[in-house]
């Protein structure tokens, strides 16, 4: 996603899918809405130039929340947003940030 290009620190992207039962989906076994997965990105960082919370918050400020849908598409594999870690530190920074975007919806 080219809004995570833009923020110093952040070094690659990958788009895939996750929270799902299906072992490496493909794109169309994603979209039969059986295997639970949810689009998303995985965005790899030098934490010495950025935390997660900045890349998270950037995230969260390009994305439009709507439900089951992302532009013209639709269906579960696009549901709300979620941040998904792979530490405890990780998951600290991801509850900072949900905590901010509640607040800042006010």
């Amino acid at each position: 996603m080219l809004v995570f290009q833009r923020v110093v620190g952040v070094v690659s992207t990958q788009a895939g899918y996750t929270g799902g039962k299906t072992e490496n989906p493909k794109y169309a076994d994603v979209c039969s809405e059986k295997t639970g997965h949810a689009e998303a990105v995985r965005v790899k960082y030098d934490p010495k130039r950025v935390s997660s919370v900045p890349a998270c918050r950037c995230s969260c400020k390009a994305m439009v929340f709507q439900l089951n849908r992302q532009g013209s598409d639709f269906g579960t594999q696009y549901r709300l947003n979620g941040i998904y870690y792979h530490d405890l530190v990780q998951k600290k920074q991801a509850e900072t940030v949900s905590y901010m975007m509640v607040c800042s919806m006010g």
